[in-house]
């Protein structure tokens, strides 16, 4: 069998998956109600005994994940160098599900904040709600937004599914009809900042900005950018920056006649659409963790709401 010494002066020994973690009782009763409650003082005799014959007591956990297990014990024993710089989503994802089982949630909360952020930016969805998992688990709010903010501009239409967090017994509440209602609102302000430009344009009378406002109209419907079509929400929100930074750059033509299209000469219709794209990106805060765990928050329980 093999060892993973965590705790050199070890009194149990936790088996799984062919590994033997020698660790302390004390330590993990301190982390943990669920052990706490495990290591009663008929364990401790337990234990007394074993130590006296000269070997520890062997504790099975055979439905448990050693790699998370064991970044548990790591953590809790204070042994930082051994820890991983930033382990995978997979593994945070069962130490989501450790500590939802044993209560511990608390012991890491420090570590799970880092390797979340470690991880910011992942292209993976899936990989992506391993990370929302643990920080709905850890009760990170901060780090809750912002994953699911990384996952609302990159999911390609509605959410279909939220991959590991869809109907896991840790999580609570309709999260998939909350991301498809932000996703909506994050759509209806990006219609707003694209044809927004347009909108100003049209209240000219003046022939060049309606023709300038036409060419406008008519490469937002060749690139695929146009607000109005079915095709428009089935895009990823970073398809659409992309396709913006292809645009067309383009200038209104004054009419050299007493017009205020003056005001206009300076616009480069190419970056305006590119900045009302971004103020929509800027602006979208992701979900409100407190919002989504209880839907009438109590005026302590709202002073957590980003958004408030």
């Amino acid at each position: 069998m093999s060892k993973i010494i965590v705790d050199p002066n070890h009194d149990i020994v936790l088996r799984l998956n062919g590994y033997d973690l020698l660790v302390s009782s004390k330590v993990l009763s301190l982390a943990s109600p669920v052990f706490e409650a495990m290591f009663k003082p008929h364990f401790k005799e337990g234990v007394e005994h074993h130590l006296q014959l000269g070997e520890p007591l062997i504790i099975p956990l055979l439905e448990d994940d050693l790699e998370a297990t064991t970044l548990f014990c790591q953590i809790t024993h204070h042994r930082s160098r051994d820890l991983p710089q930033t382990p995978s989503p997979l593994c945070l994802e069962n130490l989501a599900i450790f500590c939802n089982k044993y209560i511990c949630a608390g012991s890491v909360v420090s570590y799970g904040t880092l390797w979340i952020q470690r991880h910011s930016g992942s292209r993976s969805l899936e990989d992506l709600s391993r990370l929302l998992l643990l920080a709905y688990v850890l009760d990170l709010p901060e780090s809750f937004a912002t994953v699911s903010r990384e996952m609302l501009l990159l999911k390609s239409g509605l959410f279909i599914t939220l991959w590991v967090v869809d109907n896991h017994p840790v999580t609570h509440g309709d999260l998939l009809g909350e991301f498809n209602n932000r996703k909506r609102a994050l759509f209806k302000d990006l219609q707003k900042g694209i044809i927004g430009l347009a909108s100003r344009m049209a209240t000219y009378d003046c022939e060049n900005v309606t023709k300038a406002n036409g060419g406008y109209l008519h490469s937002l419907k060749k690139c695929g950018l146009f607000p109005y079509e079915d095709s428009f929400e089935a895009q990823s929100f970073s398809t659409i920056i992309e396709k913006a930074s292809r645009f067309r750059s383009y200038r209104v033509e004054r009419c050299g006649m007493r017009c205020n299209c003056y005001e206009l000469k300076d616009i480069d219709l190419k970056v305006e659409l590119q900045q009302g794209i971004e103020k929509c990106k800027k602006l979208e805060p992701g979900l409100c963790l407190s919002c989504i765990k209880t839907k009438e928050s109590s005026k302590e329980e709202s002073r957590k709401c980003l958004h408030l």
